[in-house]
């Protein structure tokens, strides 16, 4: 992966933006390290891009009017078995799942899914440690919504 000069001049604006591009740069060196150095992180998980976020969003509307019939494709699917993003893992041998949500074009929060103990975190970097409040959840549900489709779509 290589970038240009304009995407870290972006970086150090004060009124910078950091967009899918940065978001998505930044997820793949923390992928590449962790599969570099697999002892220094503990647990085994999997690290999303911004296409899945796009893509369970960008869904969701049919699936909530189709819930009893909707199938995942293969796009969403390839996540689950860690086909995409590279370099990545399949779910099935996975603790979490970090996912980047983009609340409404304003802002980036981490979504850290628990697949043992059926559970989504949501955090957001202005807040600390705290999770997020009310109004970052309403753009998330779509994920707590789907994803038990997903992961049975696509064998998990």
């Amino acid at each position: 992966m290589t970038v240009g000069k304009e995407f870290f001049a972006e970086l150090l604006t004060d009124e910078g933006w950091l967009n899918s591009d940065h978001i998505d740069t930044i997820l793949y060196f923390i992928r590449k390290r962790r599969f570099d150095n697999e002892k220094m992180f503990t647990n085994t998980c999997a690290i999303l891009d911004v296409l899945f976020w796009s893509s369970i969003k960008g869904r969701y509307p049919i699936w909530s009017a189709s819930r009893s019939t909707y199938s995942c494709d293969a796009t969403l699917c390839n996540y689950v078995r860690g086909r995409s993003p590279k370099p990545s893992v399949s779910w099935r041998i996975c603790d979490y799942v970090y996912i980047p949500v983009n609340n409404g074009g304003a802002h980036w929060l981490a979504a850290c899914v628990d697949l043992k103990a059926r559970h989504i975190d949501l955090y957001d970097p202005n807040m600390g440690n705290k999770y997020v409040q009310n109004r970052e959840l309403k753009n998330a549900e779509c994920l707590a919504y789907m994803l038990p489709y997903l992961l049975r779509d696509g064998g998990y």
